[in-house]
C-alpha cells in the first residue's frame, strides 16, 4: 500500500489546494501558507501545512442563504 508523501513540491501543492502555482507563491510571500523550505528556487511544502490552510481559510464568495 502506497502512502502519500508528506513533503510535496509547489506544483503538487497547487493541485492539492485547487490553486495556481502563482497563487501558492503569492500566499507564501503573504504568510498565508508556510513553505517547509526550498529546492533551488522552488518551494516545498509539508502536507500538514496545506491541510492547516484548507481548514483555516475563510470561505470565498457571497454568504450562503439559509
Amino acid at each position: 500500500m502506497a502512502t502519500k508523501p508528506s513533503i510535496i513540491d509547489a506544483h503538487a501543492a497547487a493541485a492539492y489546494l485547487g490553486l495556481s502555482r502563482h497563487t501558492v507563491r503569492k500566499y507564501v510571500q503573504r504568510g498565508l501558507i508556510r513553505a517547509s523550505g526550498s529546492v533551488g528556487r522552488a518551494y516545498v511544502f509539508d502536507r500538514s501545512e496545506l491541510d492547516r490552510y484548507l481548514r483555516d481559510r475563510k470561505p470565498v464568495g457571497p454568504p450562503k442563504r439559509k
